[in-house]
């Protein structure tokens, strides 16, 4: 076997491997100042006092999207910053970000 030949073999299961990582480990906190996000290898988190809006129901097709579902919530924070996530319910990590914030802008 050639080095190409167990290359072309291993490939799709590292591709497996990281959409069921992503899959299985996608999730958020909602501290009492951050919204912490996590996607398979993708993490990070947000200030809630930066967030600005949320969209409801709504997909971003383009963009920064630690997700794993359609519909879910597109979050404007900073100055011109978007990021989409598919909580497990829209409504409740909705209820629960304005008790952090109660100023924060809801769109349907």
């Amino acid at each position: 076997m050639h080095n190409g030949n167990i290359f072309l073999n291993i490939l799709p299961l590292l591709v497996i491997i990281l959409l069921l990582w992503i899959y299985f480990r996608t999730y958020y906190i909602i501290t009492e100042t951050k919204l912490i996000y996590r996607s398979g290898p993708i993490f990070g988190s947000i200030l809630i006092a930066e967030i600005e809006e949320i969209k409801v129901g709504n997909t971003m097709w383009a963009g920064f999207k630690p997700a794993t579902a359609r519909n879910g919530l597109i979050i404007k924070y900073g100055k011109y910053n978007e990021i989409y996530i598919s909580p497990d319910t829209n409504e409740s990590f909705i209820k629960e970000i304005l008790k952090r914030k109660n100023s924060i802008k809801i769109s349907y």
